[in-house]
This record gives C-alpha cells, structure tokens and sequence, in this order.
C-alpha cells in the first residue's frame, strides 16, 4: 500500500522526487497521507473519539458539535499544540547557529592561512607589478613630452605656412548695363514711372 513513508522510500530508491508519484496536490491526494503533522493531528481526534465514547457511525458534523459546546470549551489550541511540539525540535536553531558560527570560524582560518603559504610568490607579483608601473609611468612621461614638442612644432608650421588674406582678394560684381536710364528711378512719380513699366513692355 502507498502511503507518506512509502512514497518517499520509493522516491529515494528511485533517485526522483516524491511529487513525481503524487497524482493531485500533496495535501489532496489519498495515497500522499501519514506526514507527522497529519498523524499529530490524528492523535488528537483519536483521543477525542475516546473521550467521547463513540463507537460508529458518526457522522463528523457531530463530533464539531460536541467540540464546540465543551463546558468549558475544549482548550484546542493547547491540545494541537501539545500534539505537535512532540515533532518540534526546540533545540534545532541554536545547533544551527553553533554549526553556522564554527564554519564561520573555519573559513576565516582558511581565509588567513592560505594565502599566508604563498607568501613569496605574492611578494614577487607585487615587486614585478611595481617594476611595471614605473616603467609605464616613465613611457608615458616620454610619450608626452614628446607629443608636447610634436604640437608645438605643428602650430608654427600652420602659423608660418597659412596663406596671407591679403593675396586673395575678395571679387566684386560688375555694374549692370542699364536699360536706357534705368527701369526703376526713384526720382520719377508714381505715373512717370508706370509710364517707363509700359514703354519696356512694349505697350
């Protein structure tokens, strides 16, 4: 028959996980039944059944009946808790911390020593990688003197090799050739000058 235990051993066997032989949701299926929670809980209703006398063929509506009109009312929420804490390990998070701070502990020394045996071969890198620096740092230094007098030689031959404005002139336009005494003569009035329109459009 498969039920909680037997599920998770097959799981393991069979190097899965338990869902892949759950059909509906874990807390629906038939077959998926028995987890501590689900036999704490049990228990307690066992006990109750006993409490109460029942025998068969009751129906469960009577029993939350009979919970609820206790005089006085039953304690459920120290019955449920007493049936669990059976599975609650109180000591757990403090063996947790204990383990989280001794590994703590060990990487910090891992952390220190390690590095420590390659002493040596840490002091060459850093002599090496400060020979570097210096060398890079006088490249540079040459590089930019060198740029330094390369501009500066540049910026007089543009200076000295930049034509003179002088020998280009700028080119004027040449005067028009006027049609008799001009088209448009601000001299002439109004009708004068309507004449003058007419004549050059040959009216």
């Amino acid at each position: 028959m498969y039920t909680y235990e037997a599920l998770k051993r097959l799981a393991k066997e069979r190097g899965c996980k338990v869902t892949d032989f759950v059909a509906l949701a874990p807390q629906n299926d038939p077959f998926y039944t028995g987890s501590p929670g689900e036999r704490a809980l049990a228990e307690w209703f066992a006990t109750l059944w006993d409490r109460f006398g029942y025998s068969d063929n009751v129906h469960i509506r009577r029993v939350h009946y009979q919970i609820v009109s206790q005089d006085p009312p039953m304690q459920l929420e120290r019955i449920l808790t007493s049936a669990i804490l059976r599975y609650y390990d109180n000591g757990l998070s403090d063996r947790v911390s204990a383990a989280i701070g001794e590994l703590a502990r060990d990487v910090e020394v891992v952390r220190r020593d390690v590095p420590s045996t390659h002493s040596g071969e840490i002091s060459e890198l850093r002599r090496r990688y400060e020979a570097i620096r210096a060398e890079f740092a006088k490249r540079v230094a040459d590089y930019n003197r060198n740029l330094g007098v390369l501009w500066e030689t540049i910026t007089e031959d543009l200076q000295a090799q930049t034509p003179d404005l002088d020998e280009y002139p700028i080119p004027t336009g040449r005067e028009a050739d006027e049609l008799g005494e001009g088209l448009y003569n601000s001299q002439r009035n109004y009708l004068e000058q309507i004449e003058v329109y007419k004549q050059f459009q040959g009216k």
